[in-house]
């Protein structure tokens, strides 16, 4: 495997919304701007590791869910992406502007405009998978 790479969905509830918290991609990657919080994973061993730290990163220190979910997409054998989400509480989350990060949105699920990669697909299948979740809780 040449290379491992994370991708994670951050949920939130706010005003009654389920939104998805997206970050403006380089503009070389192609035609869609937006995508999730992504990472390559250093030390194969790390993956969780990796997912955790891309939540440091942009200042997610507590989540009410975290998960994998146990899928992995390889592209010619030669690259595998691991798909994790999270549902944190926006009142404990403000996006940071004018630092060395990204830029930040939350999205209305309705607003969710295309992705790179094969994001939209990892938000469809994160969301099922929440929504399966929350429904066990009920």
């Amino acid at each position: 495997m040449d290379k491992i790479s994370v991708d994670c969905a951050v949920f939130c509830y706010e005003e009654n919304d389920l939104k998805v918290l997206l970050v403006k991609q380089d503009k070389r990657i192609g035609l869609a701007e937006w995508g999730l919080l992504s990472g390559i994973v250093k030390n194969t061993n790390a993956t969780d590791a990796t997912a955790h730290g891309l939540l440091k990163k942009f200042n997610i220190h507590s989540t009410i869910f975290f998960k994998e979910i146990n899928c992995s997409i390889f592209y010619n054998m030669s690259e595998a992406r691991l798909r994790y989400y999270a549902l944190i509480d926006s009142e404990h989350y403000r996006i940071n502007f004018g630092s060395d990060l990204p830029i930040q949105r939350w999205f209305k699920l309705n607003d969710v405009p295309d992705l790179v990669h094969n994001h939209n697909a990892a938000l469809d299948f994160c969301l099922d998978d929440l929504n399966r979740s929350m429904e066990k809780e009920l």
